[in-house]
């Protein structure tokens, strides 16, 4: 059977090509256009027994409908063919590559009639439609690829599922539509992919050069100017536009209004760190908003009307109510060896007067050398040791262990921090249950929030005002709990507190984003995250 169905499809293209060497008017064999071009898929795609395995998704997908068109009917291409090619060729506006997609060959194949070239499109067509809608849906690389500590990641449904059906019940559209992510961000960071993009094709923005100097208020200086059509460039400068050499007042609320926007200090004066992101390549600036589109694409994909937001590239944390901005403080992250993972989860509970048990590559890399050097560190620091001998534990005499003696590789000892002004997670930490035993916390080293870059911690997320968090949180529940916050902290006592209801955490790591007065921000890639994306765009 499987020699003569091979045998038919065979002459069945032979036919094909015999069709397509003569005029229609002279054919002497007359068949079924569509019926040639499923013959032509099905020659193309079958695959023999036993490597049914190993078939593409299109092989797959054609196989289970009998190798029938999708995208064809005896009437030519259905307009849902055309609409996807301009879909497709609208790739850029989520900064892809149409390159990606095939778009110049479905082009010039689209209006054709040969069956040869039916076959190609049919074929194009489908594969560009998987391809696309899983680039859309979870994201064109794969982020454990380009970046480890990625642990946010869509789960991307089979775009080919329901396509015939999407086709014949006129859903496609809007079913395409959906692949992407819906909520406001993205789209306006496609918005503003594209404007960086004309003021690209218009020339880029000027350079500014004073010479090592630090220009403020008040200074003349001949790069003025040049500054003045740079801010007015990117909407920063917006008051009447004046081409005198004097840095006056607009020139420092639009200087301002710049750093801010890039995580500067906003004194209004023209400092290196300020020149430096003032000269920033145009073209690097859409590579960063490339990469953040496909950070978002990684998801979260849809973010609840109440959450709670930390964006490690920030340094900050706002808690997002109604759509609203109700909270915002300064956060300290990991260091760049020990970075925070992006993830979403759960807020369920928080613990008052909290134990800090020490995980063991912190015992290990960092405490066990301070205490070689120093001995009656722990007791200082109201370290309690514990020792594990199988499957017993025990508390231990620090004074009693030769710590100079212990390897790191051997190392059977645990440290637990007693609650108290001097614990490393302050008086309270809020759990979120994640396999990354990341949590947010209160810390004493409250003069780190000071600093610009906040890369401190081992991996957990310090909180500049972590009180207001809890009793925001508390306060909000049904039987507002806030004033019970201030009575657990008077004792010393750990204590947890649970939340009628969990609250979700996201933790994001975006270098861009708009935010919600629709000013364009960008800021450093602390954590180098965006080389590798940069790269994958590229090839």
């Amino acid at each position: 059977m499987r020699h003569s169905h091979n045998t038919f499809c065979f002459v069945l293209v032979c036919l094909l090509l015999y069709g397509l060497s003569v005029p229609v008017s002279s054919r002497a064999v007359t068949l079924d256009r569509m019926e040639l071009v499923r013959a032509s898929l099905d020659y193309q795609l079958h695959q023999t027994d036993g490597q049914a395995t190993t078939r593409t998704v299109s092989d797959r997908f054609y196989a289970d409908r009998d190798y029938r068109p999708v995208w064809l009917t005896r009437n030519g291409v259905r307009p849902e063919g055309y609409l996807l090619l301009e879909q497709l060729k609208d790739c850029r506006s989520h900064g892809l590559s149409s390159e990606r997609y095939a778009v110049s060959r479905i082009q010039k194949l689209i209006d054709q009639r040969e069956i040869a070239s039916l076959t190609t499109l049919e074929l194009l067509l489908t594969q560009n439609y998987y391809r696309y809608s899983l680039d859309l849906q979870a994201g064109r690389t794969a982020p454990g690829e380009m970046d480890p500590r990625q642990k946010t990641i869509h789960t991307a449904t089979d775009p080919l599922k329901d396509l015939a059906r999407s086709l014949e019940d006129g859903t496609f559209f809007s079913a395409l539509n959906r692949s992407f992510p819906q909520g406001s961000g993205y789209q306006k960071l496609r918005q503003a992919l594209e404007t960086y993009r004309q003021l690209q094709t218009k020339g880029s923005w000027p350079s500014v050069a004073t010479d090592g100097k630090i220009l403020a208020y008040g200074d003349t200086h001949p790069a003025i100017p040049q500054l003045r059509i740079r801010l007015a460039l990117t909407n920063d400068y917006q008051t009447p536009f004046t081409h005198t050499d004097l840095f006056d007042q607009p020139l420092v609320t639009a200087l301002k209004h710049f750093q801010a926007r890039h995580g500067l200090q906003s004194s209004g004066r023209l400092d290196t760190k300020t020149l430096d992101a003032l000269n920033v390549p145009i073209n690097r600036r859409i590579e960063q908003i490339q990469a953040n589109l496909e950070r978002l694409r990684w998801g979260p994909r849809r973010l609840e009307s109440y959450y709670v937001l930390v964006n490690m590239a920030d340094f900050r944390l706002n808690v997002i109510d109604q759509n609203r901005q109700a909270l915002s403080m300064k956060v300290i992250v990991g260091k760049p060896y020990r970075s925070t993972p992006a993830f979403s989860q759960k807020l369920t509970h928080l613990v008052v007067n909290p134990y800090w048990y020490v995980p063991r590559s912190i015992a290990v890399h960092d405490i066990l050398p301070r205490v070689r050097r120093d001995p009656g560190y722990l007791a200082r620091q109201k370290f309690q040791v514990f020792q594990t001998t199988g499957t017993e534990t025990t508390r231990i005499d620090p004074a009693k262990v030769d710590w100079s003696a212990l390897r790191s590789d051997r190392f059977d000892f645990s440290f637990r921090q007693d609650p108290g002004p001097g614990n490393a997670l302050g008086r309270i930490k809020f759990i979120l249950p994640n396999p990354y035993s990341v949590f947010l916390h209160d810390t004493p080293q409250q003069g780190l929030f000071n600093r610009e870059a906040r890369t401190y911690s081992s991996g957990c997320v310090r909180l500049e005002k972590p009180f207001e968090l809890a009793r925001y949180l508390l306060k909000r529940e049904t039987h507002g709990r806030g004033d019970f916050l201030d009575k657990t902290l008077s004792s010393q006592t750990p204590q947890v507190i649970k939340l009628e209801e969990a609250t979700p955490v996201h933790l994001v790591y975006w270098t861009v984003w708009v935010d919600q007065s629709d000013a364009l921000q960008f800021r450093d890639d602390v954590y180098d995250r965006n080389r590798k994306l940069r790269l994958a765009f590229r090839s």
